[in-house]
């Protein structure tokens, strides 16, 4: 039944949909409980309803559904249904990164890293920004990459710095192109290399990044030719 109510939903026949989920939801199965919550936080194939969608998502999260306990981070984050709760938001992220949630492990990294939820700790943020980066996710990379090169949570390390701001630059990640061609222009962690430095800042400045312009306006200056 469970893959007749996946086609539906992909399908976009929300209300038949809806319908087999609630028949499964009832038999306590915790995808159809998270999928069936979903719906009622988006209103589709039932009418919108935050309460509901958050007994579902609790119901689920308690039965150890990983998707479900991310989703309650979610939602005590922002206060979607619900007071916002960040000590709450940071437990339930916490179960989520510990199934291997990648965003729930960069959200876990970010609340140990600002404090914001859990005391903070700097060697706490830096192991989950590492084990987010691992998992692929670019924001985790960069970020990761600020911390080495910073010596925060961890010793000075250029080199693994420009090593997280690369892969996390390969990526599309904005920030990390910027951050990349800062180290190219400052010569930190690899030499110093004008070219390098512009081709990063450029894609930056392409994506929006402003402190990439004032790097690109000044290699102008020194006779740089940017097109």
């Amino acid at each position: 039944m469970i893959e007749e109510a996946r086609k539906l939903y992909n399908t976009g026949d929300f209300t038949q949909a809806a319908k087999l989920y609630e028949t499964l939801a009832e038999q306590n199965d915790p995808e159809a409980l998270t999928t069936l919550g979903y719906m009622y936080q988006q209103g589709q194939g039932v009418a919108q309803d935050q309460q509901q969608a958050f007994a579902l998502y609790l119901q689920a999260g308690e039965a150890g559904y990983a998707i479900a306990q991310y989703n309650l981070g979610v939602i005590y984050a922002h206060g979607t249904g619900v007071p916002v709760n960040d000590r709450e938001a940071f437990a339930w992220y916490l179960k989520a990164a510990n199934q291997k949630v990648i965003e729930a492990a960069f959200q876990v990294a970010m609340m140990y890293d600002s404090g914001n939820g859990t005391p903070q700790d700097k060697s706490q943020a830096l192991a989950w920004y590492e084990q987010a980066a691992r998992m692929g996710h670019a924001e985790a990379m960069n970020s990761l990459g600020v911390m080495y090169q910073n010596g925060d949570g961890t010793e000075t390390d250029w080199h693994e710095a420009v090593m997280w701001y690369e892969l996390a630059a390969q990526r599309g990640n904005i920030k990390a192109m910027y951050n990349l061609g800062y180290m190219y222009d400052r010569g930190m962690g690899v030499p110093p290399d004008q070219d390098a430095a512009l081709e990063w800042c450029r894609k930056a400045a392409f994506g929006g990044h402003e402190k990439a312009r004032e790097i690109i306006s000044r290699l102008q200056q020194e006779g740089k030719i940017v097109f």
